[in-house]
């Protein structure tokens, strides 16, 4: 069966995907904290959907994310508190993380998470799954110039995770889509544009000249034939949980698979 398939930009399709999970069933507005690579693009659109809401952003260190090895990020907590967020205890109502779970010490993530939300308040999340970039990974296995360096985990895992850190009811669901590009400069720049580039690649600058790219082409497999056009694989897990409650409400989030 074949996936659906989508004109790129993947991270604006999973950014309103997001935020259509959001339903504001409390009276007056949800304080949010917004973490993701970039603060401006839910951010933004979430502020346009729900203008009553006071929306704070974040944005790790690109850096720091770089310089995180696969075994920290599924590991225990880092020595330092490069990756605690900046937002106060108990001042949240709702906190998003798009598409960097990933990238971040889980348990750490977590911690935070947890702190910084309200009783009753909602983590809500998306994340790669492990089919994200396949057709990126399978050609970069013949260059030498470069190597895929991202492996994206099972969100369901996190979900376990989650419940040891004091949050209940998590749920995942998946979704998989095929994004199309009509050249491989246009992928790029969109993964670049998305501060995606250094954490999916080592030596990620070389992308920057166009041999590279030319032969990065010339491996890819996942070709439309009749428009050329490159297909991409982008899987997704969509995560909720609710921070345990006392006698307050919380907010309503529905969820329904794709």
């Amino acid at each position: 069966m074949s996936l659906p398939e989508k004109q790129h930009d993947f991270r604006v399709a999973i950014a309103d995907e997001l935020i259509d999970r959001i339903s504001l069933l409390q009276s007056g507005a949800l304080a949010t904290a917004v973490v993701e690579h970039q603060n401006n693009s839910i951010a933004d659109l979430l502020q346009k959907r729900f203008p009553e809401c006071p929306v704070q952003s974040f944005s790790y260190p690109e850096k720091a994310l770089g310089n995180l090895t696969d075994s920290q990020s599924q590991a225990g907590p880092v020595s330092d508190n490069s990756f605690d967020l900046p937002f106060e205890s108990n001042s949240m109502d709702l906190v998003i993380c798009n598409l960097i779970v990933s990238f971040l010490p889980l348990p750490t993530f977590a911690r935070e998470c947890f702190r910084v939300l309200r009783d009753g308040g909602v983590l809500l999340t998306s994340a790669f799954g492990p089919d994200s970039f396949k057709e990126l990974e399978s050609a970069s296995r013949e260059l030498s110039s470069i190597e895929f360096k991202a492996s994206f985990g099972d969100m369901h895992n996190f979900g376990d995770l989650l419940l040891a850190t004091g949050f209940t009811n998590p749920v995942v669901d998946t979704d998989r889509v095929m994004y199309s590009y009509a050249d491989i400069e246009t992928l790029y720049n969109q993964i670049t544009d998305a501060g995606l580039a250094s954490l999916l690649f080592t030596n990620s600058e070389k992308l920057n000249i166009s041999e590279t790219l030319a032969e990065l082409l010339g491996h890819y497999s996942n070709l439309e034939e009749k428009t050329r056009t490159l297909l991409l694989t982008i899987e997704v897990f969509y995560g909720i949980a609710w921070k345990k409650t006392t006698d307050r409400g919380s907010a309503t989030v529905p969820f329904q698979a794709n």
